[in-house]
């Protein structure tokens, strides 16, 4: 007897992870309020160094898990991987230091049923610490995938980052939209340049997911029902490991300009230096030293990435968006 074809799929990225933090992520998965037999988690293993076992991390889990692997490294790589095994519908993003609210299947599957204008959507995102923050440093725990924008739906179909643009942390979206990412991917080495690599922090391949959602006519949501907890490690909040991420993602900010149609103008060296500088300076005026310090490091990226493209680059490609279909098409 074939089991149903579940209605959600949930995809698990992981790159050499703590083995109890992965297992406090899929502890989180099988208590979740929707009935095991319809939803299904797919693990990918994306070139750990000590390659994952399927019956190491399933225990006694009662919902459907895969594992499967992803050789190519790079975050990018590892969702279009989940993606092309997923069966369901609707698909869920999740880290391996993510830990859902039991109702989060459940209230992601509601809320793609009620409102079939909305191709992509998160929820808020509390932190829980290692150790304690440094007053200072909590100012970037919004780039860390930390956020809380209130108790009222926030939509739009509006091509730019706002509060209703989902973070990567336990984001939905619809499998049409899923599907054209990675074509997205697949058509366009600068896409492919977004997500973390390794070191490389870039960002901004949940930023895609919402471009291409509203070149398909879709909306993006923030829906605070969607709630879940996200582990930050005390790595992560370095002076330094924070100056790096607003390098990459800095660069990420200008690849995803160029993706949705708004390359850099050709400017000379030093007027794109002056706008550095200028920009740079802004931030120590408005800023403690250590966050401008921290957060200068953005408009470095800006800058390098800026003098990297030109305004022949390859925007999103309208397969990308033909492809998606809304529900019942």
């Amino acid at each position: 007897m074939h089991s149903p074809t579940p209605v959600v799929s949930v995809i698990l990225c992981t790159h050499n992870p703590h083995p109890a933090q992965l297992d406090w992520a899929l502890a989180a998965l099988d208590s979740q309020t929707l009935p095991k037999d319809r939803y299904e988690v797919i693990v990918v293993d994306n070139r750990s160094q000590v390659p994952l076992v399927e019956r190491e991390i399933r225990g006694i889990r009662g919902f459907n898990l895969r594992l499967i692997s992803e050789s190519r490294l790079g975050l990018t790589h590892a969702r279009c991987k989940g993606i092309r095994a997923a069966k369901a519908s609707l698909l869920v993003f999740v880290d391996d230091d993510n830990f859902l609210f039991p109702d989060y299947l459940e209230q992601a599957l509601q809320i793609a049923d009620r409102e079939p204008e909305i191709g992509h959507f998160g929820g808020s995102a509390a932190a829980l610490y290692e150790k304690p923050v440094a007053p200072y440093l909590a100012a970037f725990l919004p780039t860390l995938g930390i956020r809380d924008y209130g108790q009222d739906a926030i939509t739009s179909r509006e091509s730019r980052w706002g509060h209703w643009e989902p973070i990567g942390a336990g984001m939905v979206c619809r499998r049409g939209i899923a599907e054209a990412f990675v074509c997205q991917v697949e058509a366009n080495e600068l896409a492919d340049q977004l997500g973390r690599k390794g070191r490389r922090l870039t960002s901004g391949e949940d930023s895609l997911f919402a471009r291409i959602t509203v070149n398909a006519g879709f909306a993006c949501s923030y829906q605070p029902a969607l709630r879940l907890f996200h582990l930050i490690r005390s790595d992560r909040l370095r002076p330094f490991y924070l100056a790096r991420m607003q390098y990459w993602q800095g660069r990420a900010h200008v690849i995803l300009e160029v993706l949705s149609g708004r390359p850099p103008q050709r400017e000379a060296f030093w007027k794109r230096l002056r706008t550095l500088w200028k920009n740079s300076t802004y931030r120590f005026q408005q800023d403690e030293f250590r966050i401008a310090l921290i957060a200068a490091f953005w408009h470095v990226g800006c800058y390098l990435e800026t003098n990297a493209q030109t305004s022949e680059a390859v925007t999103i490609t309208p397969q990308a968006a033909e492809q998606v279909r809304r529900p019942g098409q």
